[in-house]
């Protein structure tokens, strides 16, 4: 499985802090990356990775909405 290779892959991703792969329990088509990088600048490198362009590449045409990007700040 696509998701599953790429998740896989991630995990060897330079300034990955953590990462957790969910799936919805209802829509099981429907899935969520977590995240947690050591910088925004770690981030930034890993969306213009190699690995991640080609996973959105060979998703996009199986999903039926945009990749939903959503960048949250720790509070303490």
């Amino acid at each position: 499985m696509l998701i599953r290779r790429y998740f896989v892959a991630l995990r060897n991703s330079p300034g990955l802090v953590r990462s957790h792969l969910l799936q919805q329990v209802v829509k099981k088509n429907h899935f969520e990356f977590i995240t947690v990088w050591e910088s925004n600048e770690c981030y930034e490198q890993h969306l213009m990775a190699a690995p991640t362009l080609e996973f959105r590449r060979l998703l996009y045409p199986m999903i039926g909405s945009p990749i939903d990007d959503r960048l949250h700040h720790q509070l303490d």
